[in-house]
């Protein structure tokens, strides 16, 4: 299942059939960034921090004692989550945990983030992209 947010209005969608048709999962939310993990949960990066839900995008909650994202991205296998929020420190977090550990600092100002396969994190921001070494390693 892919999700989506719009630009136009505050509707979250979703396609089961890879972005051929989209539907309105019920949640109204200004969401800049989405993200999801295996566990099934949907991240949503929003004005008002990080939300979270557990039913396909119907329902959004604050995620308590998150760090104010500003990007956030998932390891392929969906395990791990890494995002950074807007004083360039970077945060990672697993579809296990309920809380973000920071593990380090971006270089400049953050445009993607993702885990890679083997754990590291692939940054864009304004320095151009950096791979760093799996923060577990």
């Amino acid at each position: 299942t892919m999700f989506g947010a719009t630009t136009d209005t505050a509707a979250l969608l979703m396609s089961a059939d890879l972005g051929v048709t989209w539907t309105e999962t019920g949640a109204q939310l200004h969401a800049f960034a989405l993200t999801a993990d295996s566990s099934g949960r949907l991240v949503a990066l929003t004005p008002d921090g990080v939300m979270v839900s557990d039913d396909s995008g119907a329902t959004f909650s604050p995620w308590e004692g998150a760090p104010l994202l500003v990007v956030v991205g998932s390891s392929p296998d969906g395990s791990h989550l890494a995002g950074i929020d807007s004083s360039e420190r970077i945060w990672i977090s697993s579809a296990t945990d309920t809380t973000w550990e920071q593990v380090g600092t971006a270089h400049g100002t953050p445009h993607a983030i993702t885990v890679t396969d083997t754990g590291a994190l692939l940054i864009v921001d304004d320095s151009g992209v950096t791979l760093l070494p799996s923060p577990s390693s």
